[in-house]
């Protein structure tokens, strides 16, 4: 046959209704906080995901931790924002303070089951049986993620300006466009995101939509009649390129 995983649609939905229910639970935790990053962190070795946020104030203060044994030179690249050292720690989950707060959700219940499955796919095929099963389990993690930033929770997340999501499998994390991931992974997750959110990515939550300031207004303004110097003036200024009305 040609899918490995049983029930694949049944175990996304309760996943993922756990999911939300347990981030539903966090946001209201961390009410007053602000996100630039949330992370899917799977493996597919065991069949495992996990979920992690992190805030600006909490990478200032790792980055600090890191600083206070860091050479001169070392401590410069963690005050470029362009330097590979710096995107390592604001884009490595491992460093994110939230990395703590998630549970371990399994497809298969546990990690064991996972292998269980995967011995027996590579001797059904000793080929491509382990591939196979792991691709699998990559895209159901895919479409896991996907499925979440659908959700009323995604949307309620409080994010900042450049917010970004991440997808990344624990024993490939990379950084590449500032981004640490599976590039290969990434790739499909984007395919997937382009072809079927209906909205760009990530979408503003709909309190945002009503909470324009009036330099945000001046905006719309100067774009609507084609001031350039205004726009540039304005950005100069600090306005949010993102709000939306």
């Amino acid at each position: 046959r040609d899918e490995l995983i049983d029930n694949k649609q049944q175990r996304l939905d309760k996943i993922l209704q756990k999911i939300v229910k347990d981030i539903d639970r966090f946001l209201k935790k961390h009410s007053s906080q602000e996100f630039y990053a949330f992370a899917f962190d799977c493996s597919k070795d065991g069949g495992e995901i996990l979920w992690a946020f992190n805030t600006e104030k909490a990478l200032a203060s790792t980055i600090k931790y890191y600083k206070k044994d860091a050479d001169e030179d070392e401590a410069a690249l963690y005050d470029d924002k362009n330097s590979g050292l710096y995107l390592d720690v604001r884009y490595g989950i491992g460093d994110w303070k939230y990395t703590t707060q998630s549970k371990a959700y399994y497809i298969f219940g546990d990690g064991d089951k996972c292998l269980a499955m995967s011995d027996k796919a590579e001797e059904l095929d000793p080929e491509n049986g382990n591939e196979q099963f792991e691709q699998e389990v990559m895209n159901f993690f895919e479409e896991l993620l996907l499925a979440f930033c659908q959700t009323d929770t995604f949307k309620a997340i409080p994010k900042t300006a450049d917010f970004k999501v991440l997808f990344s499998e624990h024993n490939d994390n990379q950084i590449d466009d500032t981004m640490p991931r599976s590039e290969a992974v990434m790739q499909r997750l984007n395919g997937l995101i382009d072809e079927k959110l209906d909205y760009p990515f990530p979408k503003i939550s709909e309190e945002a939509r009503t909470v324009l300031s009036e330099i945000d207004k001046q905006l719309f303004t100067a774009v609507r009649q084609g001031d350039n110097k205004e726009v540039k003036r304005l950005l100069e200024n600090g306005v949010n390129v993102n709000a939306v009305e």
